[in-house]
């Protein structure tokens, strides 16, 4: 299994055993690529099975092609978790 450490992440704060992580285990090969990089499946965060199924994309950095795929990524986690925090104030569930 391949780990990364050393993380920059941003959570949606839908699921709290995502709002800090340190450590990702991933299986040795993708199962999906495109857009920017490849799609593997997350074994661990933690060190600890996730409650859900997780994917992790590791990007691939083609004349500055990685920082658009991250940030895109971190604008789309930033939405998701206005848009839960707007329907928790209103006692609705995402």
């Amino acid at each position: 299994m391949a780990r990364i450490h050393k993380i920059n992440s941003l959570s949606s704060g839908i699921f709290s055993e995502f709002s800090s992580i340190s450590s990702i285990e991933m299986e040795d090969k993708p199962f999906a690529s495109g857009g920017f990089g490849e799609v593997y499946h997350c074994r661990n965060v933690n060190g600890k099975k996730t409650t859900i199924p997780q994917v992790i994309k590791v990007f691939i950095d083609v004349n500055g092609s990685a920082q658009k795929g991250f940030r895109t990524i971190q604008n789309l986690q930033k939405q998701i978790g206005n848009k839960s925090n707007d329907l928790k104030q209103n006692s609705k569930k995402i």
